[in-house]
């Protein structure tokens, strides 16, 4: 089995939905942010999917740390240009700092 590990911050609030067997999951979006050979900042954001319990309220810009199976696919915008859709189907999940004490200078 092929597994990644990814650190980020949560784009936007976690949201809890149910699959068709009734299980509620959380799904979020982790991005992370990197630099280029010129450092040129960019983003890669990947969709989490996590069953995992007591994992709840993850809030835009609280960080995390995720570990499970990656699935890349093709995604096509408003305007029909494709770009890369990355999931990861989370088995391990760690909370960093909340996005609250970032902004208060507990860093």
């Amino acid at each position: 089995m092929q597994q990644v590990s990814i650190s980020g911050v949560l784009n936007s609030d976690s949201e809890q939905c149910t699959d068709v067997s009734g299980r509620t999951y959380l799904r979020f979006t982790v991005r992370c942010e990197s630099r280029d050979k010129l450092s040129r900042k960019y983003h890669t954001y990947y969709t989490c999917f996590c069953y995992i319990g007591g994992v709840k309220d993850l809030k835009k810009d609280d960080q995390v740390f995720v570990t499970g199976k990656q699935s890349v696919g093709i995604k096509y915008d408003k305007n029909n240009s494709p770009y890369p859709y990355i999931t990861v189907m989370v088995y391990q999940i760690s909370q960093g700092l909340k996005a609250n004490s970032k902004t208060k200078g507990n860093r």
